[in-house]
């Protein structure tokens, strides 16, 4: 992320595999913000194919990882999460991650990363020490 970018953050979120509509808000959001950045000038771009998800049934919670979202001041969404796709076997939705792969989507421009440390943050949860639920 482009310190531009990040200067222009107004807010923090996460969304986890919890029930629908449960939110979560940093405790500092300063903080957060450097520790994303370290990360991401850090990721190398991620070129391999990623298979495309299949076509599951409704699902009555969240299905795959804790996504990130940041907020521009100009209402601009950047959302980051570990690269995964949902599959079906024998009936069951099944969810395979891509290791050390995360999802940088700025406003429907998709880039995949490779960053170790971030994609073990939000698939860990580690992120939880840090925000609180709404």
């Amino acid at each position: 992320i482009q310190t531009a970018t990040f200067n222009s953050i107004r807010s923090i979120s996460i969304s986890d595999d919890s029930y629908p509509g449960t939110w979560w808000i940093t405790n500092d959001q300063n903080a957060v913000l450097l520790q994303l950045s370290s990360w991401l000038n850090k990721a190398i771009p991620y070129t391999e194919e990623i298979p495309k998800s299949q076509e599951v049934r409704q699902h009555a919670g969240n299905i795959g990882p804790a996504r990130l979202y940041l907020m521009t001041s100009d209402k601009k969404e950047i959302t980051i999460y570990p690269a995964f796709y949902v599959y079906t076997k024998n009936g069951m939705i099944n969810v395979q991650y891509v290791q050390d792969v995360i999802v940088f989507n700025n406003a429907g421009n998709i880039t995949y990363l490779k960053s170790e440390e971030l994609y073990n943050w939000l698939k860990s949860d580690q992120w939880k020490t840090e925000f609180i639920r709404k």
